[in-house]
Formats: structure tokens, C-alpha cells, sequence
């Protein structure tokens, strides 16, 4: 049947956009666990359902993202690669997956 990726397990969480646009962060098991709020300059902040910030994610000079922790520390940015997509660096400049 065409459906049937609707109903079979998952093995990592996922997310949903709401109505309003925000992104509604779930787990494997369906529940929600966080939701992520864009900003007008494009800003995208991520938040517990507790509402504690986790992370923040600015955009960079060169159209990538830089993301910090809600201290102001940044934990990873990544940069525009040739083919449009993304290449991730940790905070040391290490490549990530």
C-alpha cells in the first residue's frame, strides 16, 4: 500500500511545522519534546516544553548558520558548499556529519 510509511516504526524523531510556523520537534515514540520559533531576522530559537532555550542559530556572513548555546558559546556553524548545501564544523573547526 502507498500509506504504509505513515505507520510503520520509527527509529529517530522527527519534526512538524505548525500552523503558525513553528517547527514542532517529536520523539520516536510521537511525543513532542521541544519547538523551535523563528525570529523576524531569521533567527531560529529552540526551546524545551518546559520553554527553556536549548539552542539559538544566527545567520552567517557567508549564508551559513552559526548556533549557540543559550550562554552565548557556539557549539557548531556550517557554511554553504558548492552544490547548495551545508558542510558542519564543531566549535574547533572539525567536520561533522
Amino acid at each position: 500500500m502507498c500509506f504504509d510509511w505513515l505507520f510503520k516504526e520509527r527509529k529517530t524523531g522527527y519534526s512538524i511545522r505548525g500552523f503558525w510556523g513553528q517547527l514542532k520537534h517529536y520523539n520516536k515514540d510521537g511525543v513532542q519534546i521541544g519547538y523551535t520559533v523563528r525570529g523576524f531576522w531569521g533567527q531560529r530559537k529552540r526551546y524545551d516544553m518546559n520553554g527553556n532555550l536549548l539552542h539559538y542559530t544566527i545567520r552567517n556572513f557567508w549564508g551559513g548558520y552559526n548556533t549557540y548555546d543559550p550562554q552565548g558559546n557556539l557549539i557548531r556553524r556550517s557554511h554553504r558548499n558548492f552544490w547548495g548545501g551545508f558542510n558542519t564544523y564543531d566549535k574547533y573547526g572539525k567536520k561533522r556529519y
